[in-house]
């Protein structure tokens, strides 16, 4: 049963964030939502030029530049030492809507090539539409909360 609404949340949640979008399809809806672990996975349709909008204090992933396609997005609060295979390596934009700094690494458990992204008051210096521009395109496997860039 608990794992019945937690999914039900979690799909509630996904159909929330894509009312979110400004000029979104008023036809817009997620094909599906999975809650686990914390992880809020969205599908968004076939359409994967539609944005869909990073809820404040969350890390999210678009597989598309320029925050489009499907999301992967976490709560802002704790680290994840591996993105898990869904979104690992597949990311090619980042939003950093949590209230900490986030370093994004190219492999699991912090290692690799890494880039800092501003936390959230820091807007709009929180998010990267194209990872290509930091030889991340698609790589990204952990991200570490943190001090700031620079720091």
């Amino acid at each position: 049963m608990r794992k019945a609404g937690l999914t039900l949340a979690a799909t509630a949640a996904a159909a929330a964030l894509v009312a979110l979008v400004p000029g979104a399809p008023a036809n817009a809806r997620t094909a599906s939502a999975v809650y686990d672990s914390g992880t809020v996975r969205v599908v968004v349709p076939a359409d994967q030029n539609m944005q869909v909008a990073c809820p404040e204090n969350w890390v999210c992933l678009y597989r598309n530049t320029n925050f489009r396609g499907t999301l992967w997005s976490w709560r802002g609060d704790r680290n994840r030492s591996y993105v898990g295979d869904a979104a690992n390596d597949r990311a090619s934009s980042v939003i950093n809507n949590a209230y900490r700094t986030v370093r994004f690494y190219e492999n699991r458990n912090y290692r690799g090539r890494k880039v800092c992204v501003g936390r959230w008051a820091l807007r709009p210096r929180n998010k990267i539409g194209d990872l290509r521009s930091y030889s991340l395109n698609d790589k990204i496997s952990s991200y570490k909360l943190g001090n700031p860039c620079g720091g």
